[in-house]
């Protein structure tokens, strides 16, 4: 019971924010015009600004782990290299295709991570989980900019893909985040606070945007891309990653904070970025409206079957 509590803490605030979106679209407070311009926003300024954030003041000199800096981004790879031939050779369509690809590798671990994590070892302080952000969540945006640049429609050119890369502001920002953590420079305490307040934008809007994006009848016409990018996101990529993670003796934090690293739904924005770069927008946003629903399970069946083995 704990377990699903401790799911349940974490993902309902997702879904209250998801149907905040969805009622104020149907009164008529959100339109398809500001759903555009909120996520180019949000894109652009919030979700830089909270990365760089993240970075910044996390403490990753104290918990520098080698062997987890190596494993978690080789796993990554891995498995977003064995996602791309599989999706290939089950759908045609280009855009669509990097848009399920990202679904499935790219996790929300920046949003649900850190506080699921918390809540599991009784908010005791620990810089694991903020470490593991500072290495995934920078190649989780690094293999989505490529992703969805090769897989726009058009023949890839790989001079366009480099400067997408070395120009998308997620990327910029964390980058950023790294020069000044480990330069020990300190902003001022008026700036810190203003990073702070617009960082803690971030999450709430683009979630509720996702939300006044949502219809029903697509996710029915989608339905089938829809579970392939579930269950890859829930259940296959958590099972190898894990099951590698336990060959590699990781356990208690530092294998918790990889399981949860596997195991949460597609990051809030990957619908936003897909939005950005011409990529399928409308199949993004499904499965993260229905991966983040079907998580509260997946993560009670996980959470649970480790903790059980003495593992967590």
């Amino acid at each position: 019971m704990d377990s699903f509590i401790i799911a349940l803490n974490s993902v309902l605030p997702v879904f209250l924010m998801l149907a905040l979106g969805y009622f104020l679209k149907i009164i008529k407070l959100i339109d398809n015009e500001l759903i555009t311009k909120g996520n180019k926003l949000v894109f652009k300024v919030f979700l830089p600004t909270l990365l760089f954030k993240n970075v910044y003041t996390s403490q990753l000199k104290s918990v520098f782990n080698l062997k987890l800096i190596l494993f978690a981004p080789i796993v990554v790879i891995v498995l977003y290299l064995l996602s791309i031939p599989i999706i290939c050779k089950l759908r045609k369509d280009n855009r669509r295709r990097g848009a399920m690809i990202q679904a499935i590798f790219r996790s929300n671990f920046v949003i649900l991570g850190i506080p699921i994590i918390s809540t599991i070892y009784n908010n005791e302080p620990s810089a694991v989980p903020a470490l593991l952000t500072a290495i995934v969540v920078p190649l989780f945006n690094f293999l989505a900019v490529i992703t969805l640049e090769v897989f726009r429609g058009e023949k890839p050119k790989i001079s366009k893909i480099l400067r997408s890369i070395v120009t998308n502001p997620l990327i910029l920002a964390t980058l950023f985040g790294f020069a000044v953590n480990f330069s020990g420079i300190q902003l001022p305490d008026v700036l810190a606070s203003t990073v702070s307040s617009v960082a803690a934008v971030a999450s709430p809007l683009s979630i509720v945007l996702l939300g006044a994006f949502f219809r029903f009848d697509n996710i029915k016409h989608d339905i089938k891309d829809v579970l392939i990018c579930t269950f890859g996101r829930l259940v296959a990529f958590p099972l190898i990653g894990t099951l590698l993670a336990l060959a590699a003796g990781f356990r208690g934090i530092e294998f918790t904070s990889l399981l949860i690293a596997f195991a949460a739904p597609p990051a809030i924005s990957s619908f936003t970025m897909a939005q950005q770069m011409d990529s399928d927008y409308t199949i993004a946003g499904e499965s993260v409206i229905a991966a983040s629903a079907l998580s509260c399970f997946t993560i009670f069946i996980w959470v649970f079957l480790y903790s059980s083995l003495g593992i967590i």
